[in-house]
């Protein structure tokens, strides 16, 4: 299984963010893509397992601090087996 998707920013229209992840989760589980179990409240919520809920924001400091951030993106998919190259 293979996305190609790259982020370069986010989104600044209201709502656009969502439709985004919404659109990419659809197509992530129509072909295959696993997901997390979620607890039962965030079942009610209707959230699913393929986003992690918490994140950390980075300003990044210099280039290479960007590499790095750049090749974690990159490779964890492939460390993690969800994906067999970046």
């Amino acid at each position: 299984m293979q996305f190609g998707l790259c982020l370069v920013a986010t989104p600044t229209t209201p709502g656009r963010w969502s439709k985004i992840k919404r659109e990419f989760t659809k197509r992530w589980l129509a072909q295959g893509g696993s997901e997390q179990q979620v607890s039962e409240g965030r079942q009610r919520d209707g959230r699913r397992g393929v986003w992690q809920p918490k994140y950390w924001e980075h300003t990044l400091e210099d280039e290479d601090d960007f590499e790095r951030h750049f090749d974690y993106i990159h490779f964890n998919p492939v460390k993690h087996g969800l994906v067999t190259h970046p």
